[in-house]
């Protein structure tokens, strides 16, 4: 049983949904239904999918976002089944509904995204009187993630003459912190009687860990004085208190005084208070072992951002010191950042301390344990880097080998680039024929039923959850009905393929018909820029209220139209994709005519503002007119993840995007992109 699964909340009531006949799942196919034109699609950025009704579900969305449940389900009947199941998938991951829907839902739709919520969160909904045959086909393939579900399944499997395993669950759920109302828990310790002697301060410690500071004061009286006086600090630094909080520091005896998890929480406090150097200072302290951090991995987001911040500032052996003693395990959740770390004490060893093979050590550390194409390029192109450095020019062509098959990646580029390799004919949309079938699933229907109903994004849910399926035979199939439909689908399914092993350019970098538009900039520029803004989803707004395609700020937006000659539409932004592309095409072109054609500079500007690149071009680090190296050292200094993210990106859809608008394989030009004048 995960930790991480031991948070979720079981103290909230739930309102059981009105009943409702719900009957198989009907068949959606597409071919079943016939094409027709859909009034939601804008004229830019898709095609129609399949006629359904769709204006039922709409209306039952609607309700759905106000969370009027009873009416969300009547409302969706005009669309079906269907439609009702994906009305009820969120009312069940909304803690709505019964035992008894959950588990008819379950049944019928097991293969849809977004499980393990929905089972986490119908466990509650458990009666007590269930047949122990029912409970324990439920657990079957996971285990309880919750107080309620360890307690049926214990139960269930005592009933089953497994007493042995029900202690096991009880013991397990206790002593990994599940939450528990007051009343759930006095049933848990009836239930368990004397098999919980000895897990209490475990339980005491992972509740405090987790923040469930009052299942942890109803802990108190079941552990030593000892752990009440730590429990009582713990507590008191998370709640941010200030006026005695040193007294009970003080409080803890010595026994106790040097908990991991007290010094965590003395870390964030001084953090949340300013006290940034002390903080640090601590963490440094405590990173001599993983056993004094505790939990590694939560002390590891702050380490990241403060050693990067020190490489940029070119404190490089303090940097160095932050990112390697990390002490994060290899089995963890944290398993990127743990890379990420390996990779930045390799990068801040060789490009600033000129420790060649310190840097190999950790890059090769860092390779071990990532899987996505961006990442595996990553990892190959430094140990080429470091490789070069130490004179092992076999070994490192042989590393920058490794990273160029993954040339949709910025760094794949880079390697083949640094060792001539040729480019891959993938890129240029070649898929070698590969028979596969369509999944034989009622899902793909329900994804029509959703693109009908104007659900863009939770299509795209859909979609990618069954390319998580699919062989590479599989994907191509699925990858080829996506691109009937829509190309924010596509790059959704295109990334998610990815990720789980099949790197498909077709799809992962699709043209969108904004390919054809007269704009004033490189065509791979305005589509790979629109790709990373928005997908291609042209009605996307984002939490600072970027718009739109190419999620243009209004701001920025008036001033194009002003230049342009041209009305501004705040609606337009999100209605019109071409009016949307217009204005970011130019504004693409102003970037350029400030900066040059510099890639990085263009793609930052575009980003993080126009004022924020030349600030970062400091004399002597500039990315126009360095060498390779000197430009990829600029771009990995960029002190924002998103902008540095960003340019990556950016600069790797334009050599993709090169490929697939010539149709054939063209040389690579990405290091003359990132160093452009």
């Amino acid at each position: 049983m995960s930790r991480a699964l031991a948070i979720v909340m079981l103290c909230l009531g739930a309102a059981p949904l009105a009943a409702q006949d719900l009957a198989p799942v009907s068949s959606l196919r597409p071919e079943a239904r016939g094409e027709g034109p859909s009034a939601r699609v804008a004229s830019m950025g898709t095609q129609a999918p399949a006629r359904f009704a769709g204006a039922a579900l709409e209306r039952a969305m609607e309700h759905v976002r106000a969370r009027r449940w009873g009416d969300a389900l009547s409302a969706a009947g005009g669309d079906g089944t269907a439609a009702r199941d994906v009305v009820l998938w969120h009312a069940l991951r909304a803690r709505q509904g019964t035992w008894d829907q959950a588990a008819d839902f379950v049944a019928r739709n097991g293969e849809w995204p977004g499980m393990p919520l929905l089972k986490a969160r119908a466990e509650r909904l458990m009666p007590a009187g269930l047949p122990a045959a029912e409970v324990l086909r439920w657990f079957e393939d996971h285990e309880p993630q919750t107080a309620t579900g360890a307690l049926r399944y214990a139960a269930a499997l005592r009933e089953a003459g497994e007493a042995e395993a029900a202690d096991a669950v009880l013991a397990i759920g206790w002593s990994e912190g599940l939450p528990m109302s007051p009343g759930t828990e006095r049933q848990y310790l009836f239930a368990a009687g004397d098999i919980l002697d000895g897990l209490h301060e475990a339980r005491m410690d992972a509740l405090l860990w987790a923040g469930h500071s009052e299942s942890a004061t109803r802990q108190m009286a079941r552990v030593g004085e000892g752990w009440q006086a730590l429990a009582r600090a713990r507590m008191a630094l998370r709640a941010g208190q200030r006026d005695g909080v040193n007294a009970l520091i003080a409080a803890v005896p010595g026994s106790h005084a040097d908990d991991a998890g007290l010094a965590y929480e003395r870390f964030v406090w001084r953090l949340d208070r300013g006290l940034e150097e002390t903080a640090l200072d601590l963490m440094l302290e405590r990173s001599d072992s993983a056993e004094r951090l505790g939990r590694p991995e939560l002390w590891s987001e702050v380490r990241l951002d403060e050693a990067r911040a020190l490489m940029i500032r070119g404190e490089a052996r303090d940097a160095y010191r932050m990112a390697s003693r990390h002490r994060i395990p290899e089995d963890t959740e944290e398993g990127v950042r743990r890379a990420t770390l390996e990779w930045l004490a390799g990068y801040v060893a060789l490009r600033q301390l000129g420790d060649a093979e310190t840097a190999l050590r950790h890059f090769r550390e860092a390779a071990r344990t990532v899987e996505t194409p961006v990442s595996v390029a990553r990892m190959g192109y430094w140990q080429g880097r470091a490789l070069d450095a130490l004179g092992r020019a076999d070994e490192a062509r042989e590393a920058y080998a490794a990273a160029a098959r993954f040339q949709t990646a910025f760094y794949g580029q880079l390697a083949a680039e640094a060792a001539g390799l040729p480019v891959d004919p993938a890129l240029a949309g070649d898929l070698s024929a590969e028979d596969g079938a369509l999944p034989d699933t009622d899902m793909l229907g329900t994804v029509e039923l959703l693109l009908a109903a104007g659900e863009r994004r939770l299509a795209a849910r859909f979609v990618a959850h069954l390319a998580e399926s699919q062989d590479r035979a599989g994907m191509i199939a699925l990858g080829e009905w996506v691109q009937r439909r829509d190309p924010y689908l596509e790059v959704i399914f295109g990334k998610r393929a990815a990720r789980y092993g099949a790197v498909l350019p077709e799809f992962y970098f699709p043209v969108h018909p904004m390919a054809e538009a007269d704009i004033p900039i490189p065509t791979e520029m305005a589509l790979a820029v629109a790709r990373q803004e928005s997908e291609f989803h042209p009605g996307a707004g984002s939490p600072v209220g970027a718009q739109g395609l190419m999620q243009l700020m209004p701001g920025t937006a008036q001033d194009v139209t002003r230049d342009l000659g041209l009305s501004y539409s705040h609606a337009r932004l999100t209605s019109d994709p071409e009016y949307n592309a217009t204005l970011g095409a130019e504004y693409l072109r102003q970037l350029e005519a400030r900066f040059g054609f510099n890639v990085p500079m263009i793609a930052a500007g575009y980003n993080a503002g126009p004022g924020r690149p030349l600030r970062w071009a400091r004399p002597g680090f500039d990315p126009r007119g360095a060498t390779v190296e000197e430009a990829v050292d600029w771009v990995e200094r960029i002190p924002f993840d998103e902008t540095r993210n960003y340019v990556m990106r950016v600069t790797e859809g334009m050599g993709v995007y090169r490929q697939r608008l010539a149709g054939e394989p063209v040389p690579l030009s990405t290091g003359e992109m990132l160093t452009g004048r």
